[in-house]
């Protein structure tokens, strides 16, 4: 099984990798079995998403779809800015067909200024979370 923790921010704050790699070591620690990844948003220079098919993307836009799409499973983080998840993972989540998140387990790490801030997991990457999971298209 493949682990991918997504550090979801290019600029700001670098509590947000910390954490994720922090939380990646702990897994790796405890379940040996499991391969885990980390894909830092700030590594690459993702194009923003404009509607077309995902498969006609190249460079490293089709890299990061690719290695999100080849994950079983994930732990994304973001910080919060203006209350809200930052618009690098929001294009991510456009980028990256529906289809590959379907029945792929998520979990979230938020990093903010204030104890309120963990209502951006609750109130929008949760549902975010939940329309993937469950998305299916009728043919």
């Amino acid at each position: 099984m493949r682990l991918l923790g997504i550090s979801g921010t290019i600029t700001g704050t670098s509590k947000t990798l910390v954490i994720i790699q922090e939380v990646l070591e702990q897994i790796q620690k405890e379940y040996s079995e499991v391969e885990v990844e980390l894909l830092n948003m700030e590594d690459y220079d993702v194009q923003f998403c404009d509607g077309r098919d995902p498969s006609s993307y190249t460079g490293d836009t089709k890299r990061v779809i690719d290695i999100v799409s080849s994950a079983d499973f994930y732990i994304i983080g973001t910080p919060i800015f203006n209350g809200s998840m930052t618009g690098v993972l929001k294009n991510l989540f456009d980028l990256v067909p529906v289809s590959v998140f379907r029945n792929k387990v998520m979990g979230f790490i938020a990093t903010g200024g204030t104890y309120q801030h963990y209502l951006v997991i609750e109130n929008q990457l949760k549902p975010i979370a939940g329309y993937l999971f469950t998305c299916f298209y009728l043919t």
